[in-house]
């Protein structure tokens, strides 16, 4: 196991949320898909979680060991197609505005991609090269032909980018899966072009739910190791010499049937049976899910 430190540096002064609930035997590749496939009564597993006394930032430490992380994403399976359609429209909605800033659209590169749905969608904003990072094999199996060739699949590693290459980054809900986020967004800033654009989404720790729900939130969760709300997030963005020029809720699509799929509430096995049954199932519900998206521009300067 790994021991962390905060972002800010501090090791000793913390306060214990949560105690870790697994051994590591226990963990399988299925506990690290995507959270829309993932049925959260099962398998919910997460490390000891301190949140820093000098920051406030929340973040789960000691972990396991990176090439045993690594491991399990490359064998997760990541079925969310149902609903690639909805979470394009849901994450893109926002960064439009903001495109453009952008001189030109030459080139994009998305951190964790998936099977590609958003990559298509971003070569049809103008984007002439686009690229995917996604560490899981069935993801890329899964993968259209029009949008496969652009996807690497391994873990993110800046260095593998040539400097001042991009225009724009995205990277959704992955930011809390890095075990040194602060190095990644580093790394990003030198892949960007001065004035490019990053763009990221992740989970807010200060949500509504996670209040109300605590240790049993979908978000607690063995995948996540650094968590964020608006303060944490835009410090570490700055910290690394970013410009951020919006921080907004995101407003969530899925169908009911994902709504439902994802609630951690006991006696729900009925509710899902009928949604499955039933058109009800397939109803489009958008609503603000305890996400932060944040878009930031690299200084003309640097």
């Amino acid at each position: 196991m790994r021991h962390l430190a905060c972002l800010c540096g501090n090791r000793d002064e913390v306060v214990v949320e949560y105690e870790q609930n697994f051994t590591e035997d226990l963990l399988t590749p299925g506990v690290f898909t995507a959270r829309g496939a993932h049925d959260h009564d099962k398998d919910h597993w997460h490390y000891r979680i301190v949140r820093c006394r000098r920051c406030g930032q929340l973040f789960s430490t000691p972990i396991m060991d990176p090439d045993r992380i690594a491991s399990l994403y490359r064998d997760s399976p990541q079925d969310y197609t149902e609903e690639g359609v909805n979470i394009v429209r849901s994450y893109l909605r926002p960064l439009r505005k903001w495109l453009p800033l952008l001189p030109r659209r030459d080139s994009v590169v998305e951190i964790g991609c998936g099977h590609g749905a958003i990559l298509g969608a971003l070569r049809d904003l103008g984007f002439s090269q686009v690229t995917g990072v996604e560490p899981s094999e069935d993801a890329v199996r899964r993968a259209g032909d029009d949008v496969r060739p652009y996807i690497r699949n391994e873990l993110f590693d800046a260095a593998r980018f040539p400097a001042s290459s991009a225009d724009l980054v995205c990277a959704f809900q992955v930011l809390d899966h890095f075990a040194e986020p602060q190095n990644v967004l580093d790394g990003i800033g030198t892949m960007l072009k001065p004035g490019g654009l990053c763009y990221v989404i992740i989970h807010d720790e200060r949500a509504l739910h996670v209040k109300v729900l605590g240790e049993r939130s979908p978000i607690i969760d063995v995948s996540h190791i650094y968590y964020f709300n608006r303060t944490t997030l835009r410090r570490i963005f700055e910290r690394a010499g970013f410009d951020v020029l919006e921080c907004m809720n995101i407003w969530n699509a899925y169908t009911l049937r994902t709504w439902f799929r994802m609630l951690p509430v006991p006696g729900k096995n009925w509710v899902m049976q009928l949604l499955e049954r039933t058109s009800a199932g397939s109803l489009t519900l958008s609503l603000p899910a305890g996400n932060i998206g944040l878009i930031a521009r690299k200084r003309m300067e640097q």
